[in-house]
């Protein structure tokens, strides 16, 4: 060994191991020694299987293939004292000495470019096998590498892309503007993200999510570029179909919102001639059969109405299209009058109807005293129909007071039939009753409940539900009101008779509210026009007491400037038609 020492070959990076022609180690380098983890003293002597893996360690076989070898490279796995096991790569030299043929073997560890060039492969075989597209480009955009997934979208050949630029995908539905932001980011170095509509070899349109970057250099300079894309052709086109399917459901809601609206006021005008003509019919001399014919007549067309009502506000309510108005009123009248409208319906069967405030509500405030009043009776006219004994309670509470107003709680109580936990978790569903046996028995759209608490949620409040089977129910909303402190000038006859009958649809008994408001309009002068001819002849009937004119529509204007109007005077419309002005 100490023929061949020499501190030059201590010194080298490589493993450096002279054998002789026997294949018995003869010299062991430091280099070696740091990589094998044997000291000289342990493998010199010796053969080399306890460098080598047991394919390699046979001395012969090995013999062979050193004489083979001559100067070229060989990569055999090599064996650690600890038994561990690297790749290397071996290059062999023929020495000759004074005692015969040697062989200089050198040996260099490339464990680390085994695991580098593993990484590759791996890498290569992931963007091979990827499910997206990726695509490789030089800086002008010539295409120097893409995967299968890439070749099996397009329907292009390798041979029809390589070296081809991005351009050949191009479809035309993008303006020179997109493609000018799309190279100005990616030639600042910055990701570039976006929807691409390209075209694949046979002409078919397809959709692509698209992420781009750039790769520099070692110099610094964009060398190339990656870019991966997604194919969203399917899921573009849904998102484009269900855009399409919500117009067209917007228009098809906005005609049927508007479909609802004229017919609703078509069949309006004949039933508030229907009443009209009932009421007026009762008060002349009949028949006992005469008589109950008239009131059925008059009962079934006022459900028919409220049907018609209900309809229609909830249509507004369900397009958007229901504005509350923001005006002062007396609250305690609103309750008086709810109240007094339940007893008619509870008189029948011999209910009690209470109701109550707490002292501290002021008692003017700010709101939609309509609708208000509109919700209110609908829950205490519900209680009335599922109340067979008992009584139905009426009863605000005053929740807290602060700057943004009064937070009142309005509650309803009825001793009913009381609604299942089934029922009660759907009841404020449009069309929906306690059960299809509540229906059948007590009737109705199953519209009122919904339209109340859409109202409430109008008034930003919120309607809630305690109830049990057989023991009674109480809905109960809460809303917050502002009051007004400056007193509500006093409310002449006239026009709390116009007032009345302007919530006639909302309200029963509309042929009771019809006679009250002829009689209020005795002390002013009418001029009365109807483009309908039953709501006009309906007028004239009810109003005997003064004199009114009729006047045809074409001559409606020479009316107005024949007949000299005070401010006291109304111009009166049909009073549940709610017609522009220009029709009456």
């Amino acid at each position: 060994m100490e023929r061949f020492s020499s501190p030059v070959l201590d010194a080298l990076a490589d493993g450096l191991v002279i054998l002789d022609a026997q294949g018995v180690i003869r010299f062991f380098n430091r280099a070696a020694e740091a990589m094998f983890g044997y000291r000289p003293a342990e493998v010199v002597g010796q053969f080399t299987d306890c460098l080598l893996l047991p394919a390699h360690a046979k001395p012969r076989l090995l013999l062979r293939m050193l004489n083979r070898q001559r100067r070229r490279m060989r990569i055999i796995s090599g064996r650690r004292k600890n038994g561990t096991t690297f790749p290397m790569e071996l290059s062999v030299n023929p020495l000759l000495s004074i005692d015969g043929k040697h062989y200089l073997v050198s040996i260099r560890d490339i464990t680390e470019r085994y695991r580098e060039q593993e990484e590759i492969r791996n890498l290569s075989e992931a963007v091979r096998q990827s499910p997206v597209v990726v695509v490789v480009t030089d800086s002008s955009g010539n295409i120097s590498y893409a995967n299968p997934r890439f070749f099996a979208l397009t329907g292009y050949t390798p041979e029809e892309v390589l070296g081809r630029n991005t351009r050949l995908f191009k479809s035309g539905l993008h303006e020179p503007l997109f493609y000018q932001e799309l190279w100005e980011t990616i030639s600042k170095g910055q990701v570039w993200r976006g929807i691409f509509q390209n075209r694949k070899k046979d002409g078919e349109i397809y959709y692509e999510q698209a992420s781009i970057s750039s790769v520099r250099n070692l110099e610094g300079k964009i060398a190339y570029y990656i870019a991966v894309k997604e194919d969203i052709t399917i899921g573009q086109k849904q998102q484009t179909e269900l855009a399409q399917a919500k117009e067209r459901a917007e228009r098809a809601n906005q005609a049927k919102g508007q479909f609802i609206a004229n017919i609703s006021h078509e069949i309006r005008t004949p039933l508030n001639a229907i009443i009209g003509f009932s009421h007026l019919a009762l008060a002349t001399d009949l028949t006992h059969e005469q008589r109950d014919y008239l009131q059925r007549i008059d009962q079934a067309s006022q459900s028919l109405l409220k049907i018609v009502n209900d309809v229609l506000d909830f249509s507004k309510i369900d397009a958007s299209h229901m504005e509350l108005e923001n005006r002062p009123f007396r609250l305690l009248e609103q309750l008086e009058q709810t109240a007094s409208l339940a007893r008619g319906l509870a008189s029948a069967k011999g209910l009690l109807v209470e109701w109550s405030a707490d002292s501290g509500i002021s008692p003017i405030l700010n709101g939609d005293a309509l609708r208000l009043r509109q919700v209110l009776f609908n829950l205490t006219s519900n209680a009335v129909k599922f109340t067979e004994r008992g009584k139905i309670t009426l009863r605000v509470a005053l929740l807290e007071r602060n700057r943004q107003g009064e937070l009142l709680r309005f509650s309803v109580s009825d001793t009913g039939i009381g609604i299942s936990k089934a029922a009660r978790e759907r009841i404020f569903e449009a069309f929906t009753q306690g059960d299809s046996s509540t229906t059948r028995r007590f009737g109705g759209t199953g519209l009122g409940l919904s339209i109340a608490e859409r109202l409430v949620k109008l008034m930003n409040g919120t309607m809630t539900l305690e109830s049990a089977v057989g023991e009674g129910s109480t809905f109960a909303f809460t809303v917050r009101l502002q009051p007004v402190q400056a007193p509500l000038p006093p409310v002449s006859e006239p026009e709390a008779g116009l007032a009345s009958a302007a919530t006639a649809s909302l309200l029963p008994s509309a042929a009771c509210e019809l006679g009250t408001f002829s009689q209020q309009l005795a002390k002013l002068h009418r001029l009365v026009k109807d483009h309908d001819g039953e709501a006009f002849s309906l007028f004239q009937a009810l109003l005997p007491q003064f004199t009114a004119c009729g006047v045809a529509p074409q001559h409606l204007e020479q009316a107005l400037r024949t007949f000299a109007f005070s401010e006291a005077d109304r111009m009166l419309s049909e009073i549940c038609g709610k017609e522009p002005v220009s029709n009456g």
